[in-house]
């Protein structure tokens, strides 16, 4: 039998932002990223201003989209299916593109078998899209999210995100942090992987 449990994968942190946010009113996930050289030399820095890391996870990350949609133009209120394997756990979520870059409408469950997962999906008229490979050092900095990612194929990334319902305000603090650990507003990547990894894909072709 099929199981789905509907459990977070966060910390006890994004949980607590989660569960205030859900008795205030509507929540999103607001991110930015930054290419890096060096992910031990940004991973210092963050230790220095008291950030958190847990042990690195291998994400392999498969998004699918509802078929005749593959070639369509994205806008807000379309949004794209993700199954994550970790190695330990496995999860669902559902990520909803909004009016703003980098801000996500995000459903998450934890799931048993990926694979009978992915036989619903498209059972039910979902076509796999494609699929990003990366390790992932998670952590945490004064509720932020920061995590230190490398991305085949892409390359390496420190990745900030904040559970809000303000955008402007998250991502203002968002900047803060990347301007404080040196980064210009140039530098900043406010789409996410699966949107970068899509227009890549367009190029080549």
């Amino acid at each position: 039998m099929y199981t789905l449990h509907v459990r977070s994968r966060r910390s006890r942190l994004r949980e607590l932002a989660l569960l205030q946010a859900r008795i205030k009113g509507f929540c999103m996930e607001i991110e930015a990223k930054v290419r890096v050289e060096s992910l031990e030399g940004i991973k210092d820095k963050l230790l220095a201003m008291g950030a958190r890391f847990r042990e690195e996870e291998h994400n392999h990350d498969t998004y699918f989209i509802r078929k005749g949609e593959e070639r369509a133009t994205r806008r807000p209120g379309d949004f794209l299916l993700r199954i994550r394997k970790t190695g330990k756990k496995n999860f669902l979520t559902l990520k909803g593109l909004t009016e703003q870059t980098g801000a996500w409408e995000e459903y998450e469950v934890e799931i048993s078998n990926p694979e009978e997962m992915t036989k619903i999906l498209k059972r039910t008229g979902f076509t796999k899209l494609f699929t990003i490979v990366k390790d992932r050092t998670p952590g945490e900095l004064n509720g932020f999210e920061v995590n230190l990612d490398r991305v085949r194929g892409m390359g390496n990334f420190l990745e900030v995100a904040l559970q809000s319902e303000n955008k402007q305000e998250a991502r203002k603090r968002i900047m803060e942090l990347l301007n404080r650990l040196g980064f210009k507003e140039s530098e900043i990547e406010h789409r996410g992987y699966a949107a970068m990894f899509s227009q890549s894909m367009r190029r080549e072709k």
